[in-house]
């Protein structure tokens, strides 16, 4: 297994698996405390909150990279309290942690600042309701949109934000709920985790990686934390490119999104065959030729696997044309280059297209108009190629 991961150019040691906080950036920004529970619930932060373990049912165990030790097994009947509580409850923050249980039932709690029937702050799982993940604060209730109750027998990161009065809470990278509540939440004066202060709700499962931030996590930053800390998985695409139509001289732009354990890398193919420098999640054409037309996919590559997107058709075209009740057609292309307008009276014969004028663009979108007199000649179509034409 690969220990550093690359973000955009900031390499970082991933803290599961050195035990260690990361050194440098946002991710230690405003870290208030850090338990990677590698056999022990000491702060590792440098800060000095270090949890005591209450009961005898906690155990290290293998965390979500499949490290052991790098997590702590709470086998029910016991929990883990920090005093004083390192954060402020009613200023910003984050707590962000891995978790799995053991089978799914429950309530069983992560976190708990206080008994939330108080306005405490709670983070837990219960089984059977339709907001499974839950999150819990004075005046906010409980907040979730997941119906996924299975979830919680894999390994998940639960993330709980607040910026003022907007609270936000994430399942690994995706944002469940963003809502704005004025709320004065109880500070107990502990921080508890694998307990409820008030109910008890005895966790039957492990945690790794606990942050507190006494500020609060962009969904950028969430999902970044997410991306370092996430067991290792090839890459998947969570959007295809799609088809285009392009317009001779000008550009198009296809783009796929992918996930997985970075850093991903890209390869754009067309028809099957390398693009030379096509090396981004985006693939740019300009100066579009008719020969451009064709399929377009892309490979996208980690140290765990690939995979290919599907295909997505390029359709050139030399101009944008449009029709009106006069006889000619407006032409919406590229300033400097030349086009030529043929014309036909017969439209079931393919070899009766002739020449009929260049016309070099001078504005984006420009007019042309047949000055031969309607009435006295058959009726014309006309299309638009790539010019200049040899005209008759």
């Amino acid at each position: 297994m690969k220990a550093t991961k690359s973000l955009f150019g900031i390499l970082t040691i991933a803290a599961a698996l050195a035990g260690q906080v990361h050194a440098q950036g946002w991710l230690t920004n405003g870290l208030v405390a850090y338990y990677p529970f590698n056999g022990n619930a000491n702060d590792a932060s440098g800060n000095g909150h270090n949890g005591v373990v209450n009961g005898t049912s906690i155990s290290p165990t293998t965390n979500q990279l499949g490290v052991s030790p790098g997590a702590l097994h709470f086998g029910g009947g016991s929990y883990i309290s920090v005093t004083p509580t390192p954060f402020n409850v009613n200023s910003n923050w984050t707590i962000s942690f891995w978790c799995i249980l053991d089978a799914n039932d429950g309530p069983e709690n992560f976190v708990c600042t206080g008994n939330d029937n108080q306005g405490g702050v709670n983070m837990r799982y219960v089984y059977g309701s339709p907001i499974p993940w839950q999150f819990a604060t004075a005046g906010f209730g409980y907040g979730c949109s997941s119906t996924a109750t299975n979830a919680a027998t894999i390994w998940n990161m639960f993330t709980c934000v607040r910026s003022g009065d907007l609270y936000e809470m994430f399942l690994n990278n995706v944002r469940l709920i963003s809502t704005n509540v004025v709320a004065t939440c109880l500070d107990a004066g502990s921080l508890w985790f694998g307990r409820h202060q008030g109910t008890g709700y005895d966790l039957v499962g492990s945690l790794s990686e606990m942050r507190i931030y006494n500020r609060g996590l962009s969904d950028f930053e969430v999902q970044q934390l997410y991306a370092i800390e996430s067991p290792p998985t090839a890459p998947f695409i969570t959007s295809q490119p799609r088809g285009q139509v392009g317009y001779w001289g000008k550009s198009v732009i296809f783009t796929v999104t992918a996930a997985g354990s970075v850093p991903l890398s890209y390869q754009w193919l067309k028809d099957n065959a390398p693009i030379g420098g096509a090396s981004e999640s985006s693939l740019v054409l300009t100066n579009l030729q008719l020969t451009n037309a064709g399929n377009y996919s892309v490979v996208v590559t980690n140290a765990y696997g690939s995979t290919a997107s599907s295909n997505a058709y390029l359709t050139m075209n030399p101009a944008g044309v449009s029709l009106a009740l006069y006889p000619g057609v407006t032409i919406d292309g590229v300033v400097g280059l030349t086009y030529g307008i043929q014309y036909t009276t017969d439209l079931s014969n393919t070899n009766s297209w002739k020449g009929l004028v260049n016309v070099p663009l001078s504005a984006p979108t420009m007019l042309w108009f047949d000055t031969q007199p309607a009435m006295s000649q058959p009726q014309r179509y006309y299309r638009v190629v790539p010019g200049p034409i040899s005209i008759p």
